[in-house]
């Protein structure tokens, strides 16, 4: 797994730790096209999924600042390194996340919602990701097709490899219109105050989104 993957993995406190991701070798995106949704600096309370919803993972918080459009954290379990993240906006209510270390080109990539305090991240393709896929390329016109020839699904891991920013594009354009499924989202709570316990329950709201109970 790539470093950026498995620290993603641990800063948003995902179970599946072998999950499968969305990658590219390089980016594919830039500082001048990032948002910023999220406070200047916080605390990231990862979660875990039970179940009646989220539940506060037993691993310790992560801090972020503000660097520029991006946002660095610190304190991660299992590296030493920081860890870069980016948004850029699709929607109204909806982001391109893009994930990096400063020692690997390598870049994950997710789809992110934010609001009142919760982060949730759809990062994890799994079987029903990759049917999509297939039965997309089957319908489209060849035409609509080109930008998913920069899509590659791995056999046996269904994990995706995305070579240029019009496939990320097109991802991003199926995932907001509900074409693309992924694995259930990372969520995770923004705290101003890193001494204040977090909310005891996350519990999915309508639509995509969570929301505190």
């Amino acid at each position: 797994m790539r470093r950026p993957v498995r620290l993603m993995l641990a800063a948003l406190a995902i179970l599946l730790l072998a999950a499968c991701t969305i990658t590219s070798e390089r980016s594919l995106t830039s500082g001048d096209e990032a948002a910023t949704p999220l406070p200047d600096a916080f605390t990231l309370f990862p979660y875990q999924q039970s179940a009646n919803g989220y539940i506060p993972e037993a691993i310790s918080p992560m801090q972020f600042v503000r660097e520029g459009s991006d946002y660095v954290g610190t304190d991660i379990q299992e590296s030493s390194e920081p860890l870069r993240v980016r948004f850029v906006r699709l929607n109204d209510d909806l982001f391109l996340l893009a994930a990096m270390v400063s020692d690997s080109p390598a870049v994950t990539y997710g789809f992110a919602r934010y609001n009142d305090g919760v982060l949730s991240i759809a990062l994890s393709p799994d079987a029903s990701t990759a049917l999509a896929l297939r039965r997309l390329r089957h319908r489209m016109m060849p035409k609509e097709r080109l930008p998913l020839a920069g899509v590659t699904v791995a056999p046996g891991t269904d994990a995706i490899t995305v070579r240029s920013r019009a496939a990320l594009n097109d991802l991003g354009r199926l995932y907001a219109a509900g074409r693309l499924p992924l694995a259930p989202p990372a969520v995770g709570y923004v705290s101003l105050d890193s001494s204040a316990p977090p909310p005891s329950r996350l519990v999915p709201s309508a639509g995509d989104w969570i929301e505190v109970q």
